[in-house]
């Protein structure tokens, strides 16, 4: 992902653990990758969609750059120049930029960007205190089937 930047020295890291400092092979994981945080998390509950949003919420609390990436640890970036390449879509009028999940994905939400990859400016993330917790009411999942 650094490799494939533009402007390598502008990206940060946070990485939230959800081990809560469990994991002791976490911090020899990230070795000497610059400008990396790891930020300690004990989610509330285990199911994996619902640890994946309380520490995304954490994160959140945390942000203190003009602009965000969400991405998963196991999503390879294929295209040089990503950073310039999200900047530029932001800067020309775009809220995010990302990828939804496929309609066949159930429980899912299809008209945003999934959590596996969405860059967007950190105050769209925060400004209304929102939370990526999942599985929304009945209602919003029958309608955006």
């Amino acid at each position: 992902m650094r490799n494939k930047a533009d402007n390598i020295n502008a990206l940060t890291f946070m990485i939230v653990d959800n081990t809560n400092g469990a994991d002791v092979q976490l911090q020899d994981a990230v070795g000497e990758v610059p400008f990396v945080t790891i930020l300690p998390n004990e989610p509330e509950r285990k199911q994996r969609s619902e640890a994946h949003a309380s520490a995304l919420d954490t994160a959140m609390q945390q942000l203190e750059t003009s602009h965000t990436l969400v991405v998963d640890p196991d999503v390879y970036i294929f295209k040089k120049g990503w950073d310039s390449f999200c900047l530029n879509e932001i800067e020309s009028g775009k809220t995010s930029v990302g990828a939804p999940y496929p309609k066949w994905k159930l429980g899912k939400v299809h008209d945003f960007p999934s959590v596996v990859f969405i860059f967007a400016r950190t105050d769209w993330f925060t400004e209304e205190g929102l939370s990526w917790f999942p599985f929304p009411p009945l209602w919003h999942r029958t309608w955006n089937f």
